[in-house]
């Protein structure tokens, strides 16, 4: 079930992401620093994952993984300096092994997926 499942998602990601043939995919492949998904692409990109593979969102939270849109030094600068709110740019990557492993579940469970990586 597990290559069926894979074969599954490759097709997603490579059809969501604008992807050819010749782009090699791996469990470790990262959606924001790999494939450039970030900020509302981010956003759409999984709200469709979940829908597709019927992953229930758990304890999913955006901004543990993603930037927002237009979030970037210079926001991050206004909340440290102007607002002195602790904000750091650093974000988990989210890899096609733990959406390999949510599809398995049928739930995102951040504690287990963070052991995919």
């Amino acid at each position: 079930m597990t290559d069926a499942l894979w074969d599954e998602l490759d097709a997603f990601v490579r059809n969501e992401v604008g992807l050819g043939a010749k782009k090699l995919l791996s469990p470790s492949t990262r959606l924001s620093e790999d494939l450039g998904q970030t900020g509302d692409d981010a956003n759409e990109f999984i709200g469709r994952f979940f829908e597709r593979f019927g992953v229930a969102p758990g304890d999913f939270d955006f901004h543990r993984y993603f930037l927002m849109e237009g979030e970037g030094s210079l926001y991050s600068l206004f909340q440290r300096v102007i607002l002195r709110k602790p904000h750091s740019l650093a974000r988990e990557p989210i890899t096609l092994g733990m959406l390999q492993q949510a599809a398995l579940d049928k739930r995102w469970q951040s504690h287990k997926l963070a052991a995919v990586r």
